[in-house]
């Protein structure tokens, strides 16, 4: 989040998908994201921010979560339906796949860029 200031995105959809808040600081978290978000006019699922007893809480919505491991068939199976222009891989133990794979991948190294 601490990038959106430098990239200024003008608008944009922001899915959380982890677990709850379990303490008052991760709350306040939430709320300092959830202004930030706003300002950048994001659209946001999977939580909401509430006014409950004269001040904001979070709110998380069931059903948004997953673990983010899917299986090559499955990978395979989003890229083809997607159709991205560039695949970049990131997050992942075999970036090889891609490039073997699909003809518009890119590999990236740690800290090179490429310009869409």
């Amino acid at each position: 989040m601490k990038h959106l200031l430098d990239i200024r995105p003008e608008d944009g959809t922001y899915v959380y998908s982890s677990s709850e808040a379990f303490e008052e600081e991760s709350e306040y978290d939430f709320i300092r994201l959830n202004k930030w978000l706003e300002a950048f006019k994001f659209k946001i699922y999977g939580y909401e921010i509430l006014e409950q007893k004269g001040r904001e809480k979070p709110n998380f919505i069931k059903g948004y979560h997953a673990s983010g491991h899917v299986s090559q068939n499955e990978i395979r199976w989003a890229i083809e339906t997607i159709d991205p222009d560039v695949i970049i891989p990131v997050h992942t133990q075999n970036p090889e796949w891609f490039a073997n794979n699909f003809y518009n991948t890119v590999l990236l190294k740690d800290g090179q860029t490429h310009t869409l």
